[in-house]
């Protein structure tokens, strides 16, 4: 495969968490990767300020109005989130996005090669709003939004009200990521799960693969460098 580097693309990010739930609907008829294995990077997120979108179709970045739609498909914050054009996340945008997102339960990027041989035990997951409790000494509950390919897994409470959070939002994040706490601030290394991401249009998908993820402080702006690389099915 020819691979292609795209153009750098800069995002500001505020820290949201993101998790699970959604539809169990296996994609027909997608079969092989079709496109090139596409590299983007490095993506940096700033501390303070809002996602970049990104759309998989087009290689782009998508800003302005076009958020408000389904031409994006991925975006990224500072917190170390990723998001779908999906679920809550849409909704709040009023995006009409629908999105999603499946973990394969391999890092062998090569080794995914169809969606009509997939094992898709596991449904498609989309953002979904849930009050989480990080640690007790944050204080109270707090509604945030998860999404499984910023924290691989599916989630066993309801994180429904605040009287009920969901403590186990960072259920099997060691499939995302691998933290090194004994530093300040912590060193984060990635597995390199291999995702397939349902575009924001419902219709078309990518596999993706998150392949750097860095922090650099700076008087400037603490920043997170993302790099990844996909391919269209």
């Amino acid at each position: 495969m020819i691979q292609k580097r795209a153009a750098p693309l800069v995002f500001l990010g505020l820290a949201v968490l993101c998790l699970l739930s959604c539809p169990n609907d296996t994609p027909a008829g997608a079969g092989e990767p079709s496109g090139d294995v596409l590299e983007i990077g490095p993506i940096t997120a700033v501390e303070g300020a809002g996602p970049v979108y990104f759309s998989l179709s087009t290689g782009r970045g998508i800003t302005g109005e076009s958020i408000v739609s389904q031409e994006w498909d991925i975006a990224f914050e500072y917190s170390r989130m990723i998001y779908t054009n999906s679920g809550d996340t849409a909704a709040g945008l009023g995006s009409g996005g629908e999105g999603g997102v499946w973990a394969s339960g391999t890092a062998d990027f090569n080794a995914v090669q169809s969606m009509d041989n997939a094992d898709f035990s596991l449904p498609f997951a989309v953002d979904t709003a849930r009050y989480t409790s990080p640690a007790a000494e944050m204080g109270a509950p707090v509604l945030n939004r998860l999404n499984v390919i910023s924290y691989v897994g599916y989630g066993k409470g309801s994180g429904a009200t605040a009287e009920d959070p969901l403590t186990d939002y960072k259920y099997n994040a060691k499939q995302y990521y691998n933290a090194d706490l004994s530093t300040m601030p912590p060193v984060y290394s990635l597995t390199r799960q291999v995702y397939i991401i349902r575009h924001g249009n419902g219709g078309d998908y990518s596999k993706v693969q998150i392949t750097a993820l860095d922090t650099v402080a700076s008087t400037k702006g603490n920043r997170r460098i993302f790099s990844l690389t996909y391919q269209n099915f």
